[in-house]
Order: C-alpha cells, then structure tokens, then sequence
C-alpha cells in the first residue's frame, strides 16, 4: 500500500501579532531615525551596520506566517535596541561636532566676507566676471544652506570655504589690474586737469569772463566740482577726470566764442601761437615716429593742419577760426605723440637689444674662428669676413631705422666667421685625423699590435671612438681623440723598437755564447785525434 503524505500548512498572523509587528517596525524606524539624525553611522559604523541588518531582515522577513511575523518582531527590537544604543552614544558627539562646526562656520563667514570685501575692492567683478559669478554661486550656496543641521553646516561651511579661495583668487589677480587702472586713471586725471586749467587759460586769454560771465561762472564752478571731487577710488578718479574734461569742454566753448569779440591784435597773437603749437606738436609726434604707428590717425591731422593753413585770415573773425584749426590739429599730433611715445621707446629699445644681441654675436663668432686659426687655414675667407663686420661697425646707428639696418651686417659677418670656425674645426680634425693614421699604421709596421698588444688596443680604442666622433661631426672631440691616439700610437712603436733592441741583444749573446762552444768542441776533437793518431 502506498503511504498518505500530510503536509502541514503555515499558520497566518493573527491580529495580535500584526500589531506587535507594527509595533516594533514603528519603533526600529523611530530609533533608526533618531541614530540617523545624530550621524550614529558616522561614528559607530560597525554598530550600525549590525543594526541596519537586523532592520533590513525585518523588513525581508515573510510576513504572511506567524513564525515570520514573530521573527520580523524579534529582528525589527533588535535593530531598535542597536539604533537606541548608537543614539544615546551618538547624541553627546553629534553636539560636540555641531558646535565646531557652528564655530567653524562662523569663522569661514567672517574669512569669505572679507575676501568678497576684498575682491569688491580690487572691482574682481569687472575684472574676470566668470570666475566672480561662479564664486557668487558658491556663497549663495553657502547662504542657502541649512545650517541647523551638522551636514548643512559642512554644506555652507564648505561652501563658504571654496567661495573665500574663490573671491581671494579674484582679489589675488584683479589687484594688478586694478593698481594699473588706477594708475592709468591717475595719469588720465592729471591730463583732464591739466587740460581744464590750459582751457581755462584759453578761454581768459581771449577775455571770455568779460563777455560771457554766466557761462565763465558756470565754467568756473564745473572746474571747482573736479578740484572738490574726491579722488581716492578708481571711480572717484574717472568721476572727476569726467567733471575735469567737461570743465575743459566748457572753456573750450567759451574761448570758441569769445574769439571774434577779441581784438584783432589779439586774435593774431592767438593764431601765431595755435600756429607754433601745431608746428611744435607736428614735429613731436614726428619725432615720436608718429605717422608710422598710427598712419590713419596722422592722415587725419595733417588734413586739418592743411585746412587751417588754407584758411582765410582777412578779419578777425577768420583769423580765430584759422587759430581753433590750428588748435584742433595740434589735438590730434599731441594725441599721436602722447600715444606713440611708449610704443617709440619700446622700438628703440628692441632694436638696441637686437643690435647688440648681434654686435655680441658677430664678436663671439669672430674670436671662435680666430681661436679655430681660421685666419690662416681661410685667408681669403677671413678677409671677407673681417670687410663684412667692419661694414657693420662703419653703419649708422643713431635712429631706430638704422640701427635695424646694422643688425643683419653684423650677423651677415657673424654668418661669415662662423663657417670659418666650422671649417677650420673640421681642418684641425681633419689633420689629426691623418696624423693619428699614419701613427698608426707606423705602429701597425713595427708590430706593436703584437709586442705590445695592451698599449696599441688602448691606442686603437681611443682612435676608434675618434673615428666616430669625426662621422658624427663632433670635431673638437675627434680631434682631442685623434691626438691623444696618435700620442699612444707613437709611444707604442716606440716601446716596440726598445723590445726589438733587447731582443736583438740578447740574440747576439746567445749566438756568441754558442759559437764559443762550437770551438771548445772543435779543439778537444782535434786534441782527440791527435792522441788517437799517436
């Protein structure tokens, strides 16, 4: 008979042990919150580890047995007990580390203010814009932190703290900027001023207070307002070069207007002196190299210098207008020269570093062919050379143009004396080469390679590697081989010869020695025989 099998089915949760279920889920998540909101897992990593799987197999637990309901209930008061324990250890160094955090935080806000400070200071914003908005994005970042909270605390902390490098960067990198800006709005001011005091002149010149006194007043107090002005910041300045240049605009107008009211004499003293001073600021923007560096520009003041000189001079209203030409193209070659003169002394001084750069290389090159014995070895060569640097030391060089022409003679000369070096390098080696080769094969003839087979290999090594050297166009070095081979070669034929001489000698001895013999021998024969013949 076949055996009935009975299987057992899982008893389901009841009630009861649903809500024990929920019970201790709901206190395993109250507790894991707790741990989580003091970083329990930052500090006891280990313990929450084994918490946190205590929780999680709670939460795998089959929840539709009673026997894994009640082992989900057993795991879910596991996991609460480790979290409860890790919170109250946790608790004590989550408030310790908020409040150096909190001290830290306010320390990096007290740094990240005063480098925005700074930074604002320096005009970082106008200076580099990117970086300044990036850097604005991270403080703002910092702002927008929650900063109740340890991790939003090291959120702003962090923040803050790439926004100070950030804005001490700008403040780092604007403050040359803005000390040349501020340098260039010093001069700029100083030009405005002293361009609204020299329009002021004008316009008195030309008793302008006398006939328009409300516009000389409100002239007056404009120039005032640029004296007032503060002056201290890079805006303040350009504010008042601003007030300065409409002071001057105002005189200007003034002194226009005023000049057919004056006397003629007068008039034609003020031509005479607008006439000097467009001939004067011609020739210093000329002397400034003017119309090269700003060929546009110089077109442009020469028409109107044209124009004021083609003006007409018959009444003293002409001959004002004539002297305003004068003056507006004086403007514009003082312009030219205020702006060529750095660019002229920069040419000139190029141009006296490249001369002499070549002057320094047409010399050095002219001593290594001299050393190279390079007037003897070319002759003809070196009188070229020598006629093509004295070409250059005859040149002028008194203006920029002229010194640029004397630069490629001296190098043409250099040029000429460095081929010389290089044959007469390659000459020397050449004659070393061959000096060593026939030492050589004298060494090789008298058999040292034999008799003293050391001193010739080392002889030979050396000579090899000269070999080489002069295949690889490293003269000086082939020829010092070359030499020293030759020296040893010499010295082992030489040592061959003293071998030879000693060998000879003792060969002679021997053959003596042996001939003495021979006649020992030959008269006890004859001694012999004679005793024999009795």
């Amino acid at each position: 008979m076949l055996a009935i099998s009975c299987k057992s089915t899982p008893k389901p949760p009841d009630q009861e042990a649903l809500d024990r279920l929920n019970e201790a889920m709901a206190r395993a998540e109250n507790a894991r919150n707790k741990a989580s909101e003091v970083q329990g897992q930052t500090y006891f990593p280990e313990e929450w580890d084994a918490a946190e799987a205590d929780y999680q197999a709670g939460m795998a637990a089959d929840k539709e047995t009673l026997v894994g309901v009640n082992e989900a209930i057993d795991r879910f008061n596991a996991a609460a007990d480790g979290f409860e324990a890790i919170a109250e250890k946790s608790a004590p160094l989550y408030a310790r580390d908020l409040e150096e955090a909190r001290a830290a935080l306010e320390a990096v806000m007290a740094r990240v203010g005063q480098s925005r400070q700074n930074a604002m200071d320096n005009q970082g914003a106008s200076y580099f814009p990117d970086d300044w908005n990036s850097t604005e994005a991270q403080w703002q970042r910092g702002e927008s932190a929650n900063r109740e909270t340890l991790d939003g605390i090291k959120t702003a902390i962090a923040a803050f703290t790439a926004a100070a490098d950030g804005y001490d960067s700008i403040a780092e990198r604007a403050g040359p900027l803005y000390a040349a800006d501020r340098e260039a709005a010093r001069k700029a001011l100083q030009e405005a001023t002293a361009r609204a005091e020299q329009s002021r002149k004008e316009a008195q010149d030309v008793q302008a207070a006398t006939y328009f006194p409300e516009d000389w007043k409100n002239a007056e107090d404009g120039l005032q307002s640029g004296k007032d002005a503060a002056k201290d910041t890079l805006d303040e300045m350009r504010a008042a070069e601003a007030l300065f240049i409409t002071a001057a605009d105002m005189y200007d107008d003034l002194a226009e207007r005023s000049r057919p009211l004056f006397a003629s004499e007068a008039a034609q003293k003020a031509l005479d002196a607008a006439i000097a001073r467009a001939e004067r600021s011609r020739q210093q923007a000329m002397d400034a190299n003017g119309q090269n560096f700003f060929a546009n520009d110089w077109r442009t003041a020469e028409s109107r210098l044209q124009s004021a000189r083609n003006a007409p001079r018959n009444s003293a209203e002409e001959i004002q207008a004539a002297a305003a030409l004068f003056a507006s193209a004086a403007d514009s070659y003082d312009d030219i020269a205020r702006r060529s003169g750095p660019m002229l002394a920069k040419e000139r001084d190029d141009a006296q570093k490249a001369l002499q750069a070549a002057i320094a290389r047409a010399q050095a090159s002219r001593r290594a062919a001299s050393d190279a014995n390079g007037p003897t070895l070319f002759p003809n060569e070196w009188r070229n050379a020598e006629t093509r640097n004295q070409t250059a030391t005859n040149a002028k060089r008194e203006t920029v143009a002229e010194m640029k022409a004397a630069v490629p003679l001296y190098n043409t000369a250099a040029d000429a004396y460095d081929d010389i070096a290089r044959r007469s390098i390659e000459k020397t080696a050449q004659e070393a080469r061959d000096r060593a080769a026939k030492e050589r094969q004298a060494a090789v003839d008298a058999k040292a390679n034999v008799a003293v087979e050391a001193e010739f290999n080392r002889a030979d090594t050396v000579y090899q590697q000269a070999v080489r050297d002069f295949a690889a166009k490293a003269f000086p070095k082939a020829t010092t081989g070359f030499n020293q081979s030759a020296t040893q070669f010499a010295a082992a034929t030489q040592a061959t010869g003293v071998k030879r001489n000693q060998a000879d000698d003792a060969l002679a001895k021997a053959k003596a020695r042996s001939e003495e013999s021979i006649a020992l021998a030959t008269n006890v024969g004859l001694a012999l025989e004679e005793e024999e013949n009795e």
